[in-house]
Protein backbone atom coordinates (compact mmCIF):
# COMPACT_ATOMS: atom_id res chain seq x y z
CA UNK A 1 0.00 0.00 0.00
CA UNK A 2 1.22 3.22 -0.90
CA UNK A 3 1.87 5.86 1.52
CA UNK A 4 -0.74 8.88 1.89
CA UNK A 5 1.44 11.47 0.63
CA UNK A 6 2.76 8.79 -2.29
CA UNK A 7 -1.23 8.94 -2.74
CA UNK A 8 -1.57 12.76 -3.17
CA UNK A 9 1.43 12.86 -5.59
CA UNK A 10 -0.17 10.52 -8.36
CA UNK A 11 0.00 12.90 -11.05
CA UNK A 12 3.80 12.42 -11.01
CA UNK A 13 3.44 9.08 -10.96
CA UNK A 14 0.42 7.19 -12.93
CA UNK A 15 -0.74 11.02 -13.44
CA UNK A 16 -0.69 13.61 -16.28
CA UNK A 17 3.07 14.39 -15.62
CA UNK A 18 3.99 10.57 -15.25
CA UNK A 19 3.16 7.86 -17.32
CA UNK A 20 -0.74 8.37 -17.88
CA UNK A 21 -1.23 4.89 -16.66
CA UNK A 22 -4.21 5.92 -14.41
CA UNK A 23 -7.63 4.86 -15.05
CA UNK A 24 -8.72 7.93 -13.22
CA UNK A 25 -7.87 9.62 -16.26
CA UNK A 26 -10.55 8.00 -18.73
CA UNK A 27 -12.88 9.54 -17.35
CA UNK A 28 -11.28 12.55 -16.10
CA UNK A 29 -9.12 13.36 -19.15
CA UNK A 30 -6.30 15.57 -17.19
CA UNK A 31 -5.49 15.33 -13.56
CA UNK A 32 -6.39 19.04 -13.11
CA UNK A 33 -10.15 17.52 -13.20
CA UNK A 34 -9.20 14.55 -10.59
CA UNK A 35 -10.99 15.02 -7.19
CA UNK A 36 -7.85 13.84 -5.83
CA UNK A 37 -5.52 16.55 -6.98
CA UNK A 38 -8.46 19.41 -6.25
CA UNK A 39 -8.32 17.98 -2.60
CA UNK A 40 -4.56 18.20 -2.80
CA UNK A 41 -5.20 21.66 -4.03
CA UNK A 42 -7.71 22.40 -0.79
CA UNK A 43 -5.06 21.07 1.34
CA UNK A 44 -2.51 23.97 0.47
CA UNK A 45 -4.73 26.43 1.31
CA UNK A 46 -5.95 24.82 4.21
CA UNK A 47 -2.50 24.59 6.31
CA UNK A 48 -2.82 25.83 9.85
CA UNK A 49 -1.03 28.64 10.18
CA UNK A 50 1.84 28.12 12.69
CA UNK A 51 1.29 30.67 15.81
CA UNK A 52 4.83 32.22 15.94
CA UNK A 53 4.23 33.43 12.18
CA UNK A 54 1.97 36.07 13.10
CA UNK A 55 5.02 37.66 15.31
CA UNK A 56 7.14 37.55 13.07
CA UNK A 57 5.53 39.02 10.69
CA UNK A 58 4.44 41.82 13.18
CA UNK A 59 8.32 42.15 13.72
CA UNK A 60 8.86 42.19 9.79
CA UNK A 61 6.40 45.22 9.60
CA UNK A 62 7.50 47.35 12.69
CA UNK A 63 10.86 46.85 11.69
CA UNK A 64 9.47 48.53 7.90
CA UNK A 65 12.66 47.48 5.84
CA UNK A 66 14.62 44.30 5.88
CA UNK A 67 18.29 44.29 5.91
CA UNK A 68 19.04 44.88 2.06
CA UNK A 69 16.82 47.87 1.86
CA UNK A 70 17.86 49.53 4.71
CA UNK A 71 21.51 48.96 4.15
CA UNK A 72 21.18 48.32 0.36
CA UNK A 73 22.30 44.39 0.54
CA UNK A 74 22.70 41.75 -1.91
CA UNK A 75 19.29 42.12 -4.17
CA UNK A 76 17.70 39.63 -6.83
CA UNK A 77 16.80 42.07 -9.95
CA UNK A 78 13.90 40.36 -12.60
CA UNK A 79 12.01 41.83 -15.18
CA UNK A 80 8.14 41.89 -15.56
CA UNK A 81 5.99 44.44 -17.65
CA UNK A 82 8.66 46.26 -19.33
CA UNK A 83 9.89 47.31 -15.77
CA UNK A 84 12.97 46.23 -13.13
CA UNK A 85 12.31 45.02 -10.01
CA UNK A 86 14.43 43.84 -7.19
CA UNK A 87 13.91 41.55 -4.01
CA UNK A 88 16.42 40.96 -1.17
CA UNK A 89 18.01 37.92 -2.10
CA UNK A 90 17.75 35.66 0.74
CA UNK A 91 14.38 35.88 -0.50
CA UNK A 92 14.78 34.23 -3.40
CA UNK A 93 14.82 30.39 -3.38
CA UNK A 94 15.05 29.21 -6.58
CA UNK A 95 15.01 30.64 -10.30
CA UNK A 96 13.78 27.80 -12.50
CA UNK A 97 12.94 27.83 -16.27
CA UNK A 98 9.18 28.56 -17.14
CA UNK A 99 6.72 26.03 -16.95
CA UNK A 100 3.21 25.19 -16.67
CA UNK A 101 1.05 26.64 -13.68
CA UNK A 102 -2.18 24.80 -13.78
CA UNK A 103 -5.07 26.60 -12.30
CA UNK A 104 -7.09 25.73 -9.11
CA UNK A 105 -10.41 24.73 -9.54
CA UNK A 106 -13.30 27.17 -7.87
CA UNK A 107 -10.03 30.24 -7.30
CA UNK A 108 -11.46 33.16 -9.15
CA UNK A 109 -8.81 35.69 -7.90
CA UNK A 110 -7.03 36.52 -10.86
CA UNK A 111 -3.65 37.41 -8.95
CA UNK A 112 -3.62 34.06 -7.62
CA UNK A 113 -2.27 32.39 -11.06
CA UNK A 114 -2.29 29.36 -9.54
CA UNK A 115 0.49 25.79 -8.66
CA UNK A 116 3.18 25.05 -10.16
CA UNK A 117 4.97 21.97 -9.94
CA UNK A 118 8.49 22.67 -9.25
CA UNK A 119 10.69 19.80 -8.36
CA UNK A 120 7.70 17.71 -7.57
CA UNK A 121 6.46 19.60 -5.21
CA UNK A 122 2.91 22.26 -5.79
CA UNK A 123 3.99 25.57 -5.07
CA UNK A 124 1.45 28.73 -4.96
CA UNK A 125 1.75 30.88 -7.91
CA UNK A 126 1.03 34.47 -7.83
CA UNK A 127 0.75 36.71 -10.44
CA UNK A 128 2.26 39.91 -9.61
CA UNK A 129 1.65 41.76 -12.76
CA UNK A 130 -2.16 41.31 -11.70
CA UNK A 131 -1.02 42.00 -8.15
CA UNK A 132 0.36 45.55 -8.82
CA UNK A 133 -1.64 46.67 -11.36
CA UNK A 134 1.12 46.49 -14.04
CA UNK A 135 0.09 46.63 -17.86
CA UNK A 136 1.13 43.95 -19.84
CA UNK A 137 3.70 44.64 -22.36
CA UNK A 138 3.66 41.52 -24.72
CA UNK A 139 6.51 40.01 -23.23
CA UNK A 140 7.02 36.00 -23.14
CA UNK A 141 7.60 34.90 -19.27
CA UNK A 142 10.78 32.99 -19.46
CA UNK A 143 11.24 32.23 -15.70
CA UNK A 144 9.37 31.24 -12.35
CA UNK A 145 11.48 32.66 -9.40
CA UNK A 146 10.79 30.81 -6.13
CA UNK A 147 10.54 32.89 -2.71
CA UNK A 148 10.71 31.12 0.84
CA UNK A 149 10.37 32.70 4.04
CA UNK A 150 10.54 30.95 7.52
CA UNK A 151 6.91 29.41 7.34
CA UNK A 152 5.71 30.39 3.60
CA UNK A 153 6.91 29.46 0.38
CA UNK A 154 5.27 31.14 -2.89
CA UNK A 155 6.27 31.23 -6.88
CA UNK A 156 5.65 33.83 -9.57
CA UNK A 157 6.87 34.46 -13.26
CA UNK A 158 8.93 37.05 -14.86
CA UNK A 159 9.92 38.24 -18.05
CA UNK A 160 13.60 37.69 -17.31
CA UNK A 161 15.82 37.09 -14.56
CA UNK A 162 18.70 40.21 -14.45
CA UNK A 163 20.87 38.59 -11.79
CA UNK A 164 22.07 40.08 -8.40
CA UNK A 165 22.83 43.41 -8.00
CA UNK A 166 24.59 45.37 -4.38
CA UNK A 167 24.12 48.81 -4.45
CA UNK A 168 25.35 50.84 -2.36
CA UNK A 169 23.07 52.54 0.93
CA UNK A 170 23.13 56.15 -0.61
CA UNK A 171 21.51 54.72 -3.58
CA UNK A 172 18.69 53.82 -2.59
CA UNK A 173 16.36 56.83 -2.85
CA UNK A 174 12.85 56.30 -0.53
CA UNK A 175 9.30 55.64 -2.11
CA UNK A 176 7.40 58.79 -3.00
CA UNK A 177 4.33 58.74 -1.30
CA UNK A 178 2.31 58.42 -4.76
CA UNK A 179 4.39 55.21 -5.59
CA UNK A 180 2.56 51.71 -5.22
CA UNK A 181 2.20 50.20 -2.20
CA UNK A 182 4.72 47.38 -2.48
CA UNK A 183 7.39 50.12 -3.35
CA UNK A 184 10.17 49.80 -0.63
CA UNK A 185 12.82 51.64 -1.88
CA UNK A 186 14.11 52.49 -5.52
CA UNK A 187 17.77 52.65 -7.31
CA UNK A 188 19.64 53.05 -10.50
CA UNK A 189 20.72 48.88 -12.26
CA UNK A 190 22.88 49.44 -14.93
CA UNK A 191 21.56 52.70 -15.60
CA UNK A 192 17.72 51.87 -15.86
CA UNK A 193 15.22 52.63 -13.11
CA UNK A 194 14.55 49.20 -10.53
CA UNK A 195 12.20 49.10 -7.87
CA UNK A 196 12.57 47.27 -4.46
CA UNK A 197 9.47 45.51 -3.59
CA UNK A 198 8.74 45.54 -0.02
CA UNK A 199 8.96 41.74 0.82
CA UNK A 200 7.01 41.55 4.14
CA UNK A 201 4.18 43.96 2.75
CA UNK A 202 3.79 41.72 -0.83
CA UNK A 203 3.94 38.24 1.67
CA UNK A 204 1.14 39.45 3.53
CA UNK A 205 -0.25 40.58 0.55
CA UNK A 206 -0.33 37.18 -1.03
CA UNK A 207 -1.63 35.61 2.47
CA UNK A 208 -4.88 37.63 2.83
CA UNK A 209 -5.57 36.09 -1.38
CA UNK A 210 -4.89 32.55 -0.08
CA UNK A 211 -6.37 32.13 3.12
Amino acid sequence: MKPENARVRCWNSEGIWGDSTCEKLLEAIHCANCPVYSDASKELFERKIPAEYFDEWAEGVEHAHGISASTGGRLFVFGLCGRLFALPARSVSEVATMRMVHGIPFRRDASVAGIANINGELVLTVDLANLFSLPECGEKRKCIVVCASSSDRFAFTADFAKGAASPDAASLSDADPSDPWYVGKKFKCGGEDAVLIDFEILLGAITKRKL
